[in-house]
């Protein structure tokens, strides 16, 4: 996730996440989102797109003044066939 200190609302968030097995990026079927809770409690998910080199990415719009609490999370089959999870939380702030 791109950090951005200080963003006023309505400021466009970019989150990128990228999933490697042994330095390589992974081919396999693998299912990545964001859950996002916005200042006031809501929340909502988004998915995030594969690009050719193997970066997943989508955005938002902050809405409100506060912490924006982004929960990155990746689930999916490894190169032998083993299920595997992950998951990050970070965190934007708008004013």
């Amino acid at each position: 996730m791109e950090r951005a200190g200080g963003l006023k609302a309505g400021f466009a968030v970019a989150l990128h996440v990228s999933l490697t097995e042994y330095d390589v990026a992974m081919e396999r079927r693998v299912r990545v989102w964001a859950e996002v809770t916005r200042p006031d409690q809501s929340t909502f998910t988004i998915p995030l797109t594969r690009d050719a080199e193997g970066l997943y990415s989508t955005g938002f719009l902050t809405t409100a003044g506060g912490v924006h609490r982004c929960r990155l999370r990746a689930d999916g089959c490894a190169s032998k066939g083993a299920s595997f999870s992950r998951e990050k939380t970070l965190t934007v702030g708008s004013i």
